[in-house]
């Protein structure tokens, strides 16, 4: 039996052609920044020549790329990881979206294309017309090694589609609640907060309510090295990171410039145990107008 991952080499990105600023995903989510004088031509060329910088980066380091073009009506389709995402188990799941905007993301040729790699396939996005929404790895992080799911409820997430989701894929959630303290609203993403990697996991705990911190930090420590991060290094995206496995099988960490800069020595020292080096890419115009950073613009392909 093949050996279980915790990242893959294979990943899935959409090359944005309208990306900009997105007013109903805006509501809730404190990440996002109205553009003051660019227009949105040039929002949308920045938006895709730093998605192809970022794409090369992953090229250069052996990750293989499937890359789709985006569509003319979806500003966000940039972070396909949350409507469409796979587990090592091969499940592919679609999910219900918050937002009209962000539904029409998900495209047949895609899922036609990858289905046939799959052996489950799991549709939950008619659900969101019941007004229910779980916006896949966005609110999932998942610890595919120890089937463990990590979720932090927001307006995107119902806690029975989340325990509907742990009982298809066989993953136990851990449920939880956080709060920024500039506008007192839980985090729109767990991923934002949080991601996990191939022992270690990194987590901001001071974004967790109190009565939660104790119970995250535990599960987490029971199978990794835990770095913790601040509620600061989180507003630069340091949470928002992903580990990949590149040339000969060597394991990285992806996340934007900014999310690196923000790191401490000793942060770097921890992750440096457990990879062999860090995909960085700078996405300034994502990360300001979009609300997420290098974690969210990927969809993993085990």
């Amino acid at each position: 039996m093949q050996e279980r991952r915790q990242s893959t080499n294979s990943i899935m990105m959409i090359e944005p052609v309208a990306f900009n600023y997105n007013h109903e995903t805006g509501i809730d989510n404190a990440f996002q920044h109205m553009a003051n004088t660019s227009s949105a031509a040039e929002i949308a060329k920045k938006a895709r020549h730093e998605m192809l910088s970022l794409r090369d980066q992953f090229l250069n380091a052996g990750v293989q790329v499937t890359n789709f073009i985006g569509s003319k009506n979806c500003p966000d389709d940039v972070f396909p990881n949350n409507w469409i995402s796979t587990t090592p188990d091969k499940g592919l799941f679609l999910y219900p979206m918050a937002t009209p905007s962000r539904r029409r993301e998900r495209r047949e040729d895609i899922t036609n294309l990858l289905k046939d790699k799959y052996d489950f396939v799991f549709d939950l996005s008619r659900i969101e017309r019941t007004g229910k929404s779980l916006e896949g790895t966005g609110v999932f992080v998942l610890d595919h090694l120890n089937k463990e799911a990590f979720v932090a409820r927001s307006h995107r997430t119902d806690d029975e589609l989340i325990k509907l989701w742990g009982r298809i894929a066989d993953y136990t959630p851990v449920i939880f609640d956080t709060c920024d303290s500039n506008t007192g609203r839980p985090i729109y993403h767990t991923n934002v907060i949080c991601h996990i990697g191939t022992g270690y996991a990194a987590v901001s705990l001071d974004m967790i309510v109190p009565t939660d911190r104790k119970k995250v930090l535990r599960q987490l420590e029971r199978h990794n090295e835990v770095i913790i991060l601040t509620s600061e290094q989180v507003k630069n995206f340091s949470g928002n990171a992903l580990e990949v496995v590149g040339h000969d099988g060597m394991r990285h960490l992806a996340l934007s410039e900014r999310a690196y800069s923000a790191l401490t020595e000793k942060q770097i020292e921890q992750y440096s145990q457990h990879v062999s080096g860090f995909i960085k890419a700078p996405i300034p115009t994502i990360e300001k107008h979009g609300g997420g950073s290098v974690r969210c613009m990927v969809c993993e392909l085990f």
